[in-house]
């Protein structure tokens, strides 16, 4: 994310490309930013996650979840709303978008680690329920060591005790 100039700053404006234009978004007050940040901790999944509600979490750092954070930023509607964003923003755009939102929001922090870090998140939050998944469906297999192998595998063959070599 290119750094703003000193006139952008002063104008309190962020200039937000999507759609194949640019616009400009009203920065947020000090005062509005500790309740845009509540949302945006509940779009990031935290290091301790329920799985009985992974699918919650993901579904949260979405598209619904960026476009809810961005026109919650946007309180003047500037970027279209909710529906001309889904109409005519990419996600690439959106992200952008929402990078250039954290950073006028915490410019002491890193908005693009910020950003990337919901986005690893939400990767994690799969990851974590594939491997759930695959426990479930393992669960369900025979758990014995007698017979052929569940997954299809030959069974390891045992090993004869070593004779002793040592002449009497």
């Amino acid at each position: 994310m290119p750094e703003r100039t000193p006139e952008q700053v002063l104008s309190g404006l962020l200039e937000i490309q999507v759609g194949g234009t640019t616009k400009a978004v009203p920065t947020l007050k000090i005062a509005q930013i500790a309740e845009w940040a509540k949302l945006l901790d509940e779009q990031t999944p935290s290091s301790v996650i329920d799985p009985d509600k992974g699918f919650t979490t993901i579904a949260q750092i979405t598209m619904d979840g960026l476009l809810d954070l961005i026109t919650a930023y946007d309180r003047t509607a500037q970027l279209g709303g909710r529906e001309w964003l889904t109409e005519n923003a990419d996600p690439q755009q959106l992200r952008a978008a929402l990078t250039q939102m954290v950073g006028n929001a915490f410019p002491l922090g890193d908005a693009t680690g910020m950003v990337g870090q919901m986005l690893v998140a939400s990767q994690t939050v799969a990851g974590m329920l594939g491997a759930r998944m695959l426990r479930a469906v393992q669960s369900g297999l025979p758990n014995s060591t007698n017979g052929a192998s569940p997954t299809g595998t030959s069974p390891r063959p045992n090993r004869s005790a070593r004779r002793s070599t040592r002449s009497s």
